[in-house]
């Protein structure tokens, strides 16, 4: 918009009202007219300086600060100061509110019309500077991304006016009517590299602090722990996978993770599953990116694993007219109230790269005044970059070593779903002592270097063979059909990398997998010589029958819905609570 009051061109002016270089071209100055269409005081119009035309950037900034300290805070975080606003007026008033921020409680939210009462009460606001904010609350707040955005830019402006301050000081100097002595030379170039020294730190993109900050919080959180007692977990709880919550020691800030597995070995299902349990333990806000199915979809889901009817039955049947489904429907329905306002399902295009991720985030975490969230992404090899590969390799590398730079820059647990290569497959598919590793996931194996955890999805098939054996003879004994038989697989989940993991903790997690229904539940650690094998799955076939796990089918059932609706159109199934559910001891 100001790109016409740089000095320097010939056949321009001075305009006599603000001192701006306008156009001789006898139009108004455009300065001026901007000036007066916000309606701004002559006085404060008179500090606009003649480089400064980031005066939108200015009133949006502020106004972010005043609708929400969060964004205050979070600029704060990425280096700002209010030196870098074009206008006096604006530097005055985002003093003020830094001032008023550090004076309140950190959990007080406020709103315009408080902060302007607070900021007269606590004699921080004049005249002039009350009518500058009349003004600036007039202007859109920006959301968080736009803010940081906004922020990066003034820093910029910024730099580039201080370096041009000096570069006019190296000019007056060089061009001295007195020469000057080797002394003042020499002071000057010191004085010069000071300021470009200032600079240089003023335009990094965030503060950084001595260690002695971090041993401040480090001390803290030891007097706490005298007080309260040990920390189960580190990170945000994904209880009721209780097992895998000790040894992750929760979701931690700042870690990413990566999973992997072959298809139909339930990542998706096993992912969904931690981020509802996370929303719901924690109460904070998470983003789950699908690149490869529809929000509909997954919805219908979460829907099916906390009811217990299968997906494709809630898509095609009648529910309300049943009695039971209607019942286990209502069932569904009341848990997925307990994370559905925290719970974000992104569905994903070619146009959600880590700047949208990041902007997704920032937007989120200001929405809910929060700088706790935690990310998704399904999966990692369908993300798109800014830039093309032709090497798919060199894509996944750059997109993990981004995942775990955002995850560092956020200060946030991530989680990153990845595609086994077809060597991987067949090493999934095949009964055998081999498994597969993150050295098979598409793309490169060398996504591990970035990841914090990396876990493995795998088919355990010795006992999940053993389970079909039992079951079959089981049904077989209370006489109902041994040939049509509940869809469930166990699943090992590898841990193969885990940094700071807990003492005395082991990396191989068995889940039963109920395929039909998109249900993980969790069996406990598995051990490395299990010799009694045959004697704990038939303790787990029993506790399933015994808690509604498992239903067989009558002979002349054949042929009809899954196992779960058949059983509910004949028996009602009282349903059995998650932390019952997820967690199952056993004894042998």
């Amino acid at each position: 918009m100001f790109e016409s009051l740089t000095k320097g061109p010939s056949g321009s002016t001075e305009c006599p009202q603000c001192g701006n270089t306008v156009p001789d071209d006898d139009k108004p100055c455009p300065f001026c007219q901007y000036i007066k269409s916000i309606g701004l005081p002559e006085e404060l119009a008179a500090e606009a300086s003649v480089e400064r035309g980031g005066i939108n950037y200015d009133f949006a900034i502020l106004n972010g600060f005043i609708d929400n300290k969060f964004m205050l805070v979070k600029a704060v975080e990425q280096g700002f100061i209010p030196e870098m606003l074009d206008l006096l007026p604006a530097q005055k008033l985002a003093k003020a509110i830094a001032s008023l921020h550090d004076s309140e409680p950190k959990n007080e939210s406020w709103d315009k019309l408080l902060v302007r009462t607070k900021l007269k009460a606590n004699g921080l606001m004049t005249v002039a500077l009350d009518q500058f904010y009349e003004k600036v609350v007039e202007v859109p707040v920006p959301t968080l991304e736009q803010l940081m955005s906004y922020v990066g830019l003034v820093k910029s402006r910024f730099s580039l006016r201080r370096l041009k301050e000096i570069g006019e000081e190296v000019f007056r100097f060089t061009n001295w009517d007195k020469s000057p002595s080797r002394e003042e030379i020499d002071q000057f170039i010191a004085a010069s590299i000071d300021k470009l020294h200032t600079i240089q730190k003023l335009s990094v993109s965030k503060r950084i602090n001595v260690v002695r900050m971090e041993m401040e919080d480090i001390l803290h959180d030891f007097e706490y722990r005298e007080a309260h007692g040990d920390k189960d977990i580190i990170g945000f709880s994904i209880k009721p996978f209780n097992i895998l919550n000790e040894t992750l020691s929760g979701l931690r800030k700042g870690f990413l993770y990566g999973l992997a597995g072959a298809p139909r070995r339930g990542k998706t299902n096993l992912v969904l599953d931690i981020a509802t349990y996370c929303a719901r333990e924690n109460r904070i806000p998470v983003l789950f990116f699908t690149f490869e199915q529809t929000k509909k979809n997954l919805t219908y889901r979460l829907l099916s694993k906390e009811s217990y009817i299968n997906p494709g039955t809630l898509q095609r049947k009648r529910i309300l007219n049943d009695p039971v489904k209607k019942a286990k429907l209502a069932d569904g329905l009341k848990k997925m109230a307990q994370y559905q306002d925290s719970l974000f399902i992104v569905e994903s295009t070619k146009d959600e790269t880590i700047e949208r991720i990041r902007g997704h985030a920032y937007n989120v975490m200001s929405e809910f005044d929060t700088s706790n969230i935690v990310i998704f992404i399904d999966y990692i090899q369908k993300m798109p970059l800014a830039r093309n590969y032709d090497n798919e390799k060199f894509k996944v590398e750059e997109i993990s070593t981004s995942l775990k730079q955002l995850a560092i820059e956020l200060n946030c647990p991530i989680i990153a779903i990845s595609s086994l290569s077809k060597e991987g497959c067949v090493i999934d598919a095949t009964p055998g002592a081999e498994r597969p590793t993150m050295l098979h996931c598409k793309g490169s194996g060398d996504i591990e270097y970035d990841l914090d955890v990396a876990m493995i999805l795998g088919k355990d098939w010795g006992d999940t063979n053993e389970l079909y054996e039992q079951l079959k003879h089981k049904a077989e004994a209370m006489k109902r059909d041994s040939q049509r038989l509940p869809k469930i697989d166990i699943i090992n989940l590898y841990i193969d990398k885990n940094r700071d993991a807990p003492e005395g903790s082991m990396n191989i997690i068995q889940f039963f997998f109920f395929i039909e229904e998109n249900k993980y539940t969790e069996l406990g650690y598995k051990l490395p010589q299990d010799t009694y094998r045959f004697k704990k799955i038939e303790n787990l076939i029993n506790i399933l029958l015994e808690r509604g796990f498992i239903q067989f089918y009558d002979h002349e059932d054949r042929g009809r819905g899954t196992q779960f609706d058949d059983a509910a159109s004949r028996t009602a199934v009282t349903p059995v609570a998650d932390t019952q559910k997820q967690k199952i001891r056993l004894k042998y």
